[in-house]
């Protein structure tokens, strides 16, 4: 049965997990960009003045898919995606699908406008 510490942001990982996975020299999660494009123009954000996506420096699906394939096989339970807009890249739902496929949970940071 799940409990309530299992749903708290940053509570997902039990403390044997976290120091089980500190003397292994395992990862638990990945935090990944597929894209830094964004719909928003925010003040405060990194992205505000880039539109990295249209100038080639992204690494393409199969790269992509090589990066959590190797943090799966760092230990990695969970991929974050944040972005840019993770709704905006065009392959989104590929990738959630495909880290879903390999039994690692997603979380997703999202401005819900898209």
């Amino acid at each position: 049965m799940s409990t309530c510490r299992n749903r708290i942001y940053g509570a997902e990982f039990s403390r044997e997990d976290i120091e089980h996975a500190i003397r292994e020299d395992r990862l638990l999660s990945l935090e990944v960009e597929f894209n830094s494009d964004c719909n928003f123009k925010c003040i405060y954000c990194y992205t505000a003045d880039t539109n990295n996506s249209c100038n080639g420096d992204e690494l393409t699906l199969e790269e992509q898919q090589r990066v959590i394939l190797q943090g799966k096989d760092m230990g990695v339970r969970k991929i974050i995606i944040l972005g840019g807009e993770p709704m905006l890249y065009p392959h989104i739902l590929d990738m959630i699908r495909f880290i879903r496929n390999l039994g690692l949970e997603v979380e997703l940071f999202t401005n819900g406008a898209n």
